[in-house]
């Protein structure tokens, strides 16, 4: 689905044939050399980072092992695990799911205040703040008007939403979310790739 949604949005920027050969010029622009150190430095400070979390994990599971208060705690049978990765991709946890929505929440709207304001001339940052509210302010009047039209007997500005199990642990809200989000996050930095473009050309 992500693929597709580029490849439609990226046709209007390769229909024509001066387009396709300045867009293709690489690095044929200070966007893109600022782009390629970027893209190294986050790489390896994201590796890094995930060396230095783990690292700091553990070492306070040794402090806490060390208080003597833990030593009651273990009595009673309860103990620290080891931190593992494996504990975001393990679904008992909950953890995974959590954190993918945590991160491309953040990347989405992150992304959206990049890109949006390269549509304005003034004012962009405002406006698109107030875009932004104004799509999420659309989007709950939307669930709460869909509710009190399925379901009378919501009252309020109360969201009514059946359960409906895709997963053990996601229901169909939950799924839809995910989806938006990580199709959001892509489509966006691409138009912004080729709107910094379009500038610098």
């Amino acid at each position: 689905m992500t693929v597709l949604v580029v490849l439609i949005g990226l046709s209007f920027y390769w229909s024509s044939s001066h387009q396709r050969r300045q867009f293709l010029l690489l690095p044929a622009s200070t966007f893109e050399k600022y782009l390629s150190a970027f893209l190294i430095r986050f790489v390896g400070g994201f590796i890094l980072t995930l060396l230095i979390f783990w690292v700091c994990a553990n070492l306070a599971r040794l402090t806490v092992q060390l208080t003597p208060q833990y030593g009651y705690a273990a009595e009673r049978g309860f103990a620290y695990e080891p931190f593992s990765y494996y504990l975001f991709t393990n679904p008992e946890s909950g953890l995974g799911k959590q954190l993918w929505l945590n991160v491309f929440s953040l990347l989405s709207s992150g992304a959206f205040f990049f890109v949006v304001p390269l549509f304005f001339r003034k004012l962009p940052l405002l406006k698109t703040a107030l875009l932004y509210v104004t799509i999420l302010f659309g989007l709950i009047t939307l669930s709460v008007g869909l509710s009190h039209l399925f379901f009378p007997e919501t009252s309020g500005f109360d969201i009514a939403l059946t359960d409906y199990r895709i997963f053990h642990d996601m229901d169909a809200f939950e799924y839809l979310f995910n989806v938006l989000l990580s199709t959001a996050f892509p489509v966006l930095l691409v138009i912004g790739y080729f709107k910094l473009k379009e500038k610098t050309v």
